[in-house]
Order: C-alpha cells, then structure tokens, then sequence
C-alpha cells in the first residue's frame, strides 16, 4: 500500500490507459484492485445482468420474495 501511495497517478494511468489490473496489499493480503472505468462498466453491466437472470428463475419457479421477506431470511438488517 506504502507503494500505491507513492507512485498513484502512474498506478492510476496504468489502468486507466493500459487496461492493466493492479492488485494493492496490505502486510502481504489482498486489499482492493485498480482497474480502468471501461472495466468497471463492464462488470456492473455483468453484475446486471446476472442479477436478472437469478430473478428471472426466481419468477419462473414462483419463488420470489419481497425484501423484508429476504431480509428476515437472511438475518440482515435494512
């Protein structure tokens, strides 16, 4: 992390120009990634896209819940 500080805007350019992916540690533990906006976008888009196809099923086999009906299932809290 000491590094990332040091050199950011490079690690930065290098993302965001490169498409290169940079992993930053913390005492030797993965603690976040660097990655280009096109990259974000396209994980959001996937994200997306998955989560309508999870609800899609859901519809399907007539297994849908409403959110405090989840969220009690779930034990979390809204």
């Amino acid at each position: 992390m000491a590094k990332a500080k040091e050199k950011f805007s490079e690690i930065v350019n290098e993302a965001g120009y490169k498409g290169e992916r940079i992993l930053v540690e913390k005492r030797e533990k993965p603690l976040a990634v660097i990655i280009s906006y096109d990259d974000y976008k396209k994980l959001e888009e996937l994200e997306d896209m998955v989560e309508s196809r999870v609800l899609e099923k859901a519809l399907k086999k007539g297994k849908f819940y409403s959110l405090e009906e989840a969220s009690r299932k779930l034990k979390i809290e809204l």
